[in-house]
This record gives C-alpha cells, sequence and structure tokens, in this order.
C-alpha cells in the first residue's frame, strides 16, 4: 500500500463525520456540570443520561499510537480539537450568557470522533443561566486521569469522569439571583419539618454580604399560616465549611441579632438555619444526579466567595 493511500484509508474513516459530530462527545460533560454547578433544578445530565446501557468500561480503547502520530503531524488533530471546542462553546451558549472558553485537549482527530477525549477544560465569566443565576467566574478541568468517553452519537457518558471545579460568587451575583423569578419562586415557599410539623415560610427582600471570612445575611421572616403576624426582621451572620455528606457546605459559628419582642431566640435561630439550609445550600441548588460533588474549601472575604471542589459524574446504569 502507498502511503498516501495509508493516508486516505485512514482520514476517510472520520472526515465526513468532524464537521457533524466533533464536539459532542464533550457537550454533554461540559453542560452538565456548568448547569449543575451554576444552579439549574432538574439536571440537564440526568436527561443526557437516561436510559443508557448497563456496559460502564473504565478506559476506551485507542486509535494505534503511529495513527495518533501521523494525524498529529497532519494537523488533524489540532484542528479537531479547535472545531469540538467551538461546538461545545456555542452548546454552552444556547443555555448560559457570558463569556465561555472550552478547551478539548484530544487524544487524536479520530479518537474525538468517537467520543474519546484526553481532557476538557471550561472557564466562563461574568455569566448568567436562564436570566435566573449569576456567577462572576467559573473554572472546570477534567482530571486526565479520567478521560471523557462517550457515545458520539447521542452524547451519553461511557465511563466516570472527575473534574476540578473552581465557582467565584460576588454578593452582587447572588443578592441579583435573588431577584429573579425562579428564586422568587423559591423564597416565597420555604417548606421544612421541625419541631414535629412541617413549618412554611417566606423570606422577603433577602440580602447577601460577604465579608472577611463570614456571611451577613438578612431578611423578613413571615409564616404562610392563615393567623400569621407580622415578619420578623431577621439578621445574622455565620461562616461556611465544607461538609462531608450531601449538604456539601455546613454553617460555622451562626449568631443572631436580638430581635425586639422575641425572647425566645433558640426557637428563632432554629427555624433561621433550617430556612436557609433550604434556600441556600447547594446540594438544593447544584444538583448532580448521577455523580457527586466535594467541596474542598471555601474562601470569604470582602464581597467575595470561592468554592473550589472535585465533581465525579456517573453514567446512568
Amino acid at each position: 500500500m502507498q502511503p498516501h493511500s495509508l493516508i486516505m484509508g485512514k482520514t476517510r474513516s472520520f472526515d465526513k463525520r468532524i464537521f457533524s459530530r466533533l464536539g459532542r462527545p464533550a457537550i454533554s460533560f461540559a453542560i452538565a456540570a456548568l448547569l449543575s454547578l451554576s444552579g439549574y433544578h432538574g439536571s440537564a445530565f440526568a436527561q443526557n443520561l437516561d436510559g443508557y446501557a448497563s456496559e460502564t468500561p473504565s478506559k476506551p480503547r485507542l486509535s494505534s499510537p503511529f495513527t495518533r502520530g501521523l494525524q498529529g503531524l497532519l494537523g488533524f488533530n489540532r484542528m479537531a480539537a479547535w472545531i469540538g471546542s467551538r461546538k461545545v462553546e456555542d452548546k454552552i451558549r444556547e443555555k448560559v450568557d457570558g463569556h465561555i472558553d472550552v478547551d478539548i485537549e484530544p487524544y487524536s482527530a479520530s479518537d474525538l470522533a468517537e467520543g474519546k477525549a484526553r481532557q476538557l477544560t471550561v472557564k466562563g465569566e461574568d455569566l448568567v443561566y436562564d436570566d435566573a443565576f449569576y456567577v462572576s467566574h467559573f473554572y472546570l478541568q477534567t482530571d486526565d486521569r479520567t478521560p471523557i468517553w462517550v457515545n458520539p452519537e447521542n452524547g451519553k457518558l461511557r465511563s466516570p469522569v472527575e473534574a476540578d471545579v473552581t465557582i467565584h460568587l460576588q454578593d452582587d451575583d447572588v443578592n441579583r439571583s435573588f431577584q429573579t423569578q425562579h428564586m422568587r419562586e423559591l423564597l416565597n415557599d420555604v417548606h421544612f419539618s421541625l419541631f414535629s410539623g412541617e413549618q412554611r415560610l417566606r423570606l422577603i427582600k433577602p440580602q447577601v454580604d460577604f465579608i472577611p471570612n463570614r456571611l451577613r445575611f438578612s431578611t423578613q421572616l413571615a409564616s404562610k399560616a392563615p393567623d400569621a403576624g407580622k415578619p420578623i426582621p431577621i439578621k445574622l451572620e455565620t461562616g461556611l465549611e465544607p461538609q462531608g455528606d450531601r449538604s456539601l457546605i455546613r454553617f460555622k459559628d451562626l449568631t443572631i441579632a436580638p430581635i425586639p419582642g422575641i425572647s425566645n431566640m433558640d426557637m428563632v435561630e432554629a427555624v433561621v438555619e433550617e430556612a436557609l439550609q433550604y434556600v441556600l445550600k447547594p446540594s438544593r441548588l447544584m444538583p448532580i444526579d448521577h455523580g457527586n460533588m466535594e467541596i474542598k474549601s471555601v474562601q470569604l472575604s470582602e464581597g467575595n466567595l470561592v468554592v473550589k471542589g472535585r465533581v465525579r459524574l456517573l453514567p446512568h446504569s
């Protein structure tokens, strides 16, 4: 076989697919992680993975070193990575406004066309999802020890993928989110079990301020009971730290300012803490239905909250 025949034989198998399918392998993972971590209720990832077969091999079989090297020399790998990255960016922009930068590191062009990639990096700034959730900075990078492997026909994940994630919120991001329709509906019906009964409350005009090592939160707390009295003004401060269970983050040294006319502050503190857990906990705002997330660190400074963690997404069985 002549050298040019070998080259054409290797490229024919994927050249028609590159422009129509390239990039789809990373789209499902990128959107799932980005939307889940930006606060989307009802994981897009779960919808993408619904009904996937039970086979979950741990590592993809790659093209030969010769093939990968040849495609690299011919510039196909670089072209494939560029096309795939742009496709992922375009797909994310269908759901998220703001500056998005995606970088796919492929094994080779043919491997990427078959749904296999070494690493994916997603960077975002000034993001807004669904006119509801605001994020100043977002960074996600998959671990090259858990390479991406998906079905290129439907974007369904075929093996576990782990990634490091950094989310940077400003207090203005949170306060703007509070004003959106989605959050107003959530804050208008806060319900949880406490004192052997269900509590249903409204949080009116919530406000968050980040200060060094602490979070300040103020609101008016109103019961939804028919005989409810006037709303109670609440002002509190709390620290935040990682927690190992599904809650992800716990409050530390929570203090509530005295409330005129209220003598039983212990009961108020219990109600307020449960209400905050309902509204602010990442387990509600960051659902990951087929995987898990671990918070590594929480840093609070003037006007800023930086959360670093690790997410692991799993195939649907």
